[in-house]
């Protein structure tokens, strides 16, 4: 299970960002989709333990592009 928050320019929590997660080794391979609820949060339950990237994106706001993530 993968939680977190997306936070704005002002460390509010940003609504309706788009989650993706890919294959760490295959990039483009979607494994995962989510978005944020009002509070910017998310969740994303039955991935497997391996390593992946996640990523979140909304039209208006410069995000990272990918961030690694290891699920254990």
């Amino acid at each position: 299970t993968v939680y977190g928050v997306v936070y704005n320019e002002v460390n509010l929590g940003l609504a309706n960002a788009k989650i993706l997660i890919t294959d760490y080794d295959k990039p483009e391979v979607h494994e995962a989709f989510s978005q944020t609820n009002e509070d910017g949060e998310f969740l994303i339950c039955g991935l497997k333990p391996k390593k992946y990237w996640i990523s979140a994106s909304k039209e208006g706001y410069f995000l990272p592009q990918k961030i690694p993530l290891e699920l254990t």
